[in-house]
């Protein structure tokens, strides 16, 4: 981006408003007109304020190259209003400062009026004839210009004092329009637990090598297509394949897809294909889909293809084939695999330990169980009949009526229509029917202690013998569901059957034991739960080993007092709001009032068997299983009704329906509206389980018209107004109130609300909007005023002061158990990057390039176009960043193609490498130095003017002015 296109769109109108502080001429002063504002004695009048605004608004457009909208008329006008304000400003302090102006420079500035000079030359004859007919109105005009003269020198040396020099403007504009050329390799922090073995970079690759097959991704396609089906009266299936063979050859030849559809009464689609999920409507043979993902972009598929109600003309939009995946694109997932196959062998180390150690007190009662799980989808029904589909309808008649306002009877759907509905409906239930069937007679026959040997052929047995009592049966879903049912009754034998989600359970307790021994795996949900209490309180005691050593470093810091007088926000519908400023918020907000971008998702959820790391661990290993197996063509509906924990969505096939931004955890949106339409996600892991998303369909967002949201703009245009009423009152207190007594009393007088608040110095967890209130506050002291106001965003503005600030004081360790902790943790997991940093280093001086041990790392990240500030997507670090690519305190710039050492940002280590350096124009060097040059002298003058203004006070007459606040200032690049 160029130094002209890279700046605030205000920076012009500021520019104008720094360079129009001077004199404005003695004739102005005495314009007729009705006053907007006053300074001190004097006025601006509406006739000063028209021309002036006039003319800064042509140089505006002028320097912009385009017509103001009415919202910035309105801000160059109240922009227009401060330069005459500034005027009179400086006429008051320089007449303060009592510069010097003499009589005889007074007098040449009146000699070269046109009245003395006819016809070009001066006339001293004229001059002295209007000296002795009017000697009063002589000596007034005098001391106007002597003002005049006063106020242009206050002007010029306000201007020469805060206007930076050349070479500093010079520096200034180049570093701001400089940019480079990076990529980077960045480690976050974030995965490192500091507790367990990290991968190494050769595990990383060699488990790619043994895995590839695993990360084959599916061939992905999107496709427009011209649709041919019979009309509405029907219409013979050859007469339509005669249309769409016509529409081929029309297409081929060179027609569009939308005249074709138009020509041959069809219907324009697009289709988002996966070569293992292709849409219901789409019928094309195992050939056909198979070329589709080998097709050229834009081309037209050389054949029709079958529609479940016609053909199809097909044009290729975009191809991918089946492939395997890059190193850079698995790098991620493959070291969490591996991260997570680490963390389960050392805990069955640890596990086998405590319970070899415990076993001999483990003995308690017990019972011999076995039990079957009976799977619907695993339930042969074969298709229903005529019959079936019949007595189904009839049954369910109820689901297909409805009510027509119209014709104010009962409308019937018929069974031909709902057809395929029905039979799949019939299926499911048929499923279920079988299943609770075959559940039943094997209760039976267990209940008279015989094995059919024919009933259990159909299910899956699990005789699990002696179990103690209370004792966890497995991880799957059924084992869990029979060890929860167990739990809750009496200890006896009986055989029930135990409804799971996804299937039925037939449990049989055939034997009570007095007393069994547990294996390992029967305990191992009570050894995992001492475990993870073994390990926090190993944590706890580190952790007070380093309180104890330094107990002065964990004192708690001072706190600062402070209070707000509450100027609140004026209810909506009591604010006045014309119509035009309802039509200039829809203009100037129109995406607010949009219909937002919408994705439709699936997700499946494998859900942990217990709140603790290692059953989320399992969690997580089982989701990335389900990845895997979708990835490999199963159909993420049918895995989800057999898979997903989620009882809401799991017969929906995982439908959770049409999603905008903001109506899904930020997690789970940022992963799922990464997606494309039909792309499974890598697993997501939440508080309630891990969740794997994929994208079915997406539609774009479209403008409301105003009509349809007027009432939703009136209220946001008035909550608008309404703060800047507040901001304006809060303002006018703020300039009048000195003390923290005297506000108390005006509170009281205008029946404000005071309250009270504190701020820990150094806390920074502050909107961008108050971070500098926060940075402000650790200034002032006991009893001293907040300078100006704060308006904070839906509640209103407010008049502040530091009532007090309390003294640091050692904390106790109750006091400091979690922040000790936490900063125990956090060295653990430092450590663990360092030595992770210690092993790449290792390798890179060994030979192995950047890139490669970059591609195990998610690949090398690229930002072509690299400018001060910017800092890095995700880890930020501004300023370190800035450091190494362009220099800091004397430090040269990393050399082009040259490898940075680690670098260590607030959430990762990163490492980076100058591809190249790009140096800025001479003329947008130029430019930019005018730019700057204009916004460090308005700066500058902001602080001389806030002082005049407490001299000379400052009040606008104009009620619509009023509120309009003059635009915040660029930001001052670094001088």
């Amino acid at each position: 981006m160029s130094g002209r296109s890279g700046h605030a769109v205000h920076a012009a109108c500021w520019i104008l408003l720094a360079g129009c502080v001077g004199s404005v001429g003695s004739a102005a002063w005495a314009a007729p007109g009705t006053p907007v504002a006053t300074v001190g004695p004097l006025v601006v009048t509406q006739g000063e304020l028209d021309k002036r605004s006039a003319d800064m608004q042509r140089a505006y457009e002028s320097r912009r190259g385009q017509t103001l909208s009415d919202v910035m008329r309105l801000a160059v006008r109240r922009q227009a209003l401060e330069t005459l304000v500034r005027g009179r400003l400086f006429r008051l302090e320089a007449s303060r400062r009592e510069i010097p102006v003499s009589q005889s420079e007074a007098e040449d500035i009146l000699k070269k009026l046109p009245i003395f000079n006819p016809g070009g030359r001066f006339s001293s004859s004229a001059y002295q004839n209007a000296q002795l007919r009017d000697p009063k109105k002589f000596a007034a005009t005098i001391n106007e210009i002597k003002a005049d003269l006063r106020s242009d020198r206050l002007s010029e040396d306000l201007r020469r004092r805060n206007t930076p020099g050349e070479d500093k403007l010079r520096q200034a504009a180049r570093r701001s329009l400089e940019s480079a050329d990076i990529r980077w390799l960045a480690i976050p922090y974030a995965p490192f637990s500091g507790t367990r073995r990290e991968p190494a970079e050769r595990e990383v690759l060699d488990y790619y090598r043994r895995h590839a097959a695993e990360f084959v991704r599916a061939g992905d396609a999107q496709v427009h297509v011209v649709e041919l089906a019979p009309g509405p009266r029907g219409e013979e299936r050859a007469r339509v394949r005669a249309r769409a063979d016509s529409a081929l050859d029309a297409v081929r030849a060179g027609m569009s897809l939308d005249e074709a559809s138009e020509r041959f009464n069809g219907t324009v689609r697009q289709f988002q294909l996966r070569d293992d999920n292709f849409p219901g409507s789409w019928k094309g043979t195992a050939a056909q889909n198979t070329r589709v993902f080998q097709s050229e972009t834009g081309i037209i598929f050389p054949e029709l293809v079958a529609s479940e109600r016609g053909w199809l003309v097909v044009q290729i939009d975009r191809a991918t084939p089946r492939h395997g995946s890059a190193l850079r694109d698995v790098g991620l997932e493959i070291r969490d695999t591996l991260r997570t196959h680490a963390a389960r062998e050392e805990d069955e180390r640890e596990l086998a330990a405590m319970y070899a150690a415990a076993v001999d007190s483990m003995s308690r009662p017990g019972y011999r169980i076995r039990y079957a799980v009976v799977d619907p989808a695993a339930i042969k029904v074969g298709a229903p009949t005529s019959d079936d589909l019949t007595r189904y309808y009839e049954l369910h008649r109820a689901d297909y009526t409805r009510y027509d306002a119209a014709t104010h009877g009962i409308v019937v759907t018929p069974l031909v229509q709902v057809r395929d509905e029905i039979a799949e409906k019939w299926a499911r239930s048929e499923l279920n029917v079988r299943a609770r069937d075959l559940a039943g007679r094997l209760r039976a026959a267990w209940s008279q202690n015989r094995r059919d040997r024919g009933l259990e052929s159909q299910v899956t047995v699990n005789d699990l013998g002696a179990v103690p009592f209370g004792s966890g049966l497995g991880a799957d879903r059924a084992a869990a569901a029979i060890a929860d049912t167990l739990r809750r009754r009496v200890y006896d034998r009986r055989v029930e059957i135990v409804p799971y989600p996804g299937g039925i359970a037939v449990v049989h307790v055939y034997e009570l034991v007095e007393r069994v021994t547990p294996s390992l795996a029967q305990v191992r949900e009570a050894l995992s739960d001492r475990l993870e209490r073994d390990r926090e309180e190993s944590d706890i005691a580190r952790a007070r080993a380093i309180f104890d050593r330094d107990p002065l470093r964990f004192q708690q810091d001072k706190l600062v007092h402070y209070s707000r007088m509450w100027v609140r926000l004026t209810p909506a519908l009591e604010v006045p709001l014309s119509k035009a400023e309802v039509e200039d918020r829809y203009r100037t907000h129109l995406s607010e009032y949009a219909q937002p971008e919408r994705y439709r998702v699936r997700q499946i959820l494998a859900r942990p068997a217990r709140p603790d790391s290692q059953s989320m661990r399992a969690a997580a290993e089982r989701a990335r299983a389900l990845v895997r197996r979708i990835r490999a063509g199963e159909d993420f509906a049918e895995v989800a009704r057999k898979e997903s924990d989620d009882d809401l969505t799991r017969e929906d096939g995982g439908d959770l329906g049409y999603r905008a931004p903001g109506e899904l955890d930020p997690l789970l949106q940022n992963a799922a509206f990464a997606l494309k339409a039909g792309e499974v996600s890598n697993v997501v892991e939440m508080a309630d389980g891990c969740h794997v998303l994929q994208v079915t369909e997406y539609v774009p967002g479209q403008a409301e018209p105003l009509a349809w949201v007027y009432t939703t703009v009136a209220y946001d245009a008035a909550l608008e107004k309404s703060q800047r009423m507040a901001r304006h009152v809060a303002d006018s207190l703020a300039q009048v109130i000195r003390s923290p007594e005297q506000a108390r009393v005006v509170a009281r007088q205008l029946g404000l609300q005071v309250r009270q608040y504190r701020h820990k110095p150094g806390d920074r967890a502050y909107s961008a909007e108050q971070l500098h209130m926060a940075l402000l506050l650790e200034t002032l002291k006991p009893g001293t005023m907040y300078p100006g106001s704060e308006t904070f965003r839906g509640q209103g503005s407010a008049v502040m002061w530091v009532d007090s600030v309390a003294a640091p004081r050692l904390m106790r360790w109750d006091e400091a158990q979690r922040v000790v902790l936490d900063e125990y943790r956090r060295d653990a997991k430092a450590h663990s990057v360092q030595r992770k940093l210690a092993e790449l280093d290792s390798l890179m001086r060994a030979g192995t390039p950047f890139d490669t041990l970059a591609a195990a790392w998610g690949g090398a990240k690229r930002d072509s176009n690299y400018v001060r500030g910017k800092g890095l997507p995700l880890y930020f670090g501004a300023s370190e960043i800035d450091s190494v690519v362009y220099g800091a305190s004397g430090a040269p710039p990393l050399p082009v193609g040259q490898l940075s050492g680690w670098i260590a940002l607030q959430q990762a280590q990163v490492r980076l490498r100058v591809a190249n350096r790009k140096e800025p124009s001479g003329s947008d060097v130029e430019f930019t130095m005018g730019q700057i040059r204009g916004i460090a002298l308005e700066y500058g003058l902001q602080n001389e003017v806030k002082d005049m203004k407490k001299r000379f006070p400052v009040k606008i007459v104009d009620p619509m002015l009023r509120d309009v606040p003059l635009p915040p200032l660029p930001p001052l690049p670094e001088l």
